[in-house]
């Protein structure tokens, strides 16, 4: 309204006779004839009422951009919510990462509290051989230091058997920790329900493909392996105080041979003594932490064993209503988030 408002009053002023209806022409006519003080007025007045004009529309315009960015979360802030936060990535987007990443987590809060409060962890629930991994008990060898640089990523996964608190390390594995940390931060990968297709008792899980397998062919470029920073070989399989190269819990990549892995994973059911970490397409890039996840993994669904659906299906299909009557026991995994970053020494 004022802008029809606005070039209602320039044609008076420019005495456009073509636009002008005949009020406004016997208006003019009659200005004309006024003495040139009351034309002065007259055009002072139209010039301060298009001012005014001009002035309400940037304001409203003004209002309503302040309004818009209020909506998107780009205002700083520093709630206790506001502690989520991701580690930053290459792109050839204007926006960065991080921006990105923040928009993202500000978008799905609800989610995260609603993980959260299904049990996974935050970083104040965490001990500090969970936060600082050393050799030990639960480690074979010291892992690779984290650094800010490079800080560890605290993910929560729901499952159809419970929450899995998991730590990504880029430090182990920075090319296996940083695509997995890429497949959460996309918000579709898991959320699609992701199959935990093979796992053998007491040995591992594998899964990583899909439940709609479009969402998976990005991540199908095999990975160049990272170095494994485990010892290798079979004498390396346990050592002299009884503690196993790959233990329960670890996460790696299902590799089949020098730079092939590519999105599917591997978790510990027990400690492993066997295959997984003796060589650099398995070495891990995280692991899972807190009592509640480690509970998850011993009540996955194991019967199926290497009977499950085939790999091929998978990937061609994904998981069918079909395969899903086939296999009713088998567990899934229904999303995941980030969480926080933790501090390293």
């Amino acid at each position: 309204s004022l802008h029809l408002l606005s070039n209602r009053l320039a044609r008076v002023l420019m005495n456009d006779s073509l636009l002008l209806d005949s009020k406004e022409q016997e208006m003019v006519r009659i200005g004309s004839k006024a003495p040139s003080s009351q034309r002065l007025a007259v055009l002072t007045i139209a010039a301060s009422v298009a001012v005014i004009l001009v002035a309400s529309m940037v304001w409203l315009y003004a209002v309503f951009a302040a309004k818009v960015v209020s909506d998107l979360g780009l205002r700083g802030g520093g709630g206790g919510d506001d502690k989520i936060s991701s580690r930053e990535a290459k792109s050839t987007t204007v926006t960065s990462p991080k921006v990105k990443d923040r928009l993202r987590l500000e978008d799905n809060r609800a989610d995260i509290r609603s993980l959260l409060d299904q049990g996974c962890l935050r970083s104040g629930d965490l001990s500090d051989a969970e936060i600082h991994p050393a050799a030990g008990l639960r480690h074979m060898v010291d892992p690779p230091k984290d650094s800010p640089e490079t800080p560890p990523v605290l993910v929560c996964c729901s499952t159809t058997k419970g929450p899995l608190s998991i730590v990504a390390h880029p430090s182990w594995a920075p090319l296996g920790a940083g695509r997995f940390l890429d497949m959460v931060k996309s918000g579709t990968f898991f959320s699609t329900g992701v199959p935990m297709f093979r796992c053998l008792r007491n040995f591992l899980c594998q899964f990583g493909i899909p439940g709609d397998p479009e969402f998976g062919r990005l991540y199908r470029v095999p990975l160049k392996d990272d170095p494994n920073w485990l010892p290798e070989g079979p004498k390396h399989r346990t050592n002299a105080q009884g503690v196993t190269r790959f233990a329960k819990g670890y996460l790696a990549y299902a590799g089949a041979g020098p730079h092939s892995r590519t999105e599917q994973f591997i978790i510990a059911l027990e400690d492993q003594q066997r295959l997984a970490g003796g060589s650099p397409w398995e070495v891990p890039w995280g692991e899972i932490v807190g009592a509640g996840s480690f509970e998850t993994i011993d009540k996955l669904y194991t019967a199926y064993g290497e009977k499950g659906p085939s790999q091929g299906q998978l990937h061609k299909k994904g998981m069918t209503e079909d395969m899903k009557e086939k296999y009713p026991e088998m567990d899934y995994i229904t999303g995941c988030e980030l969480v926080e970053e933790l501090r390293t020494r």
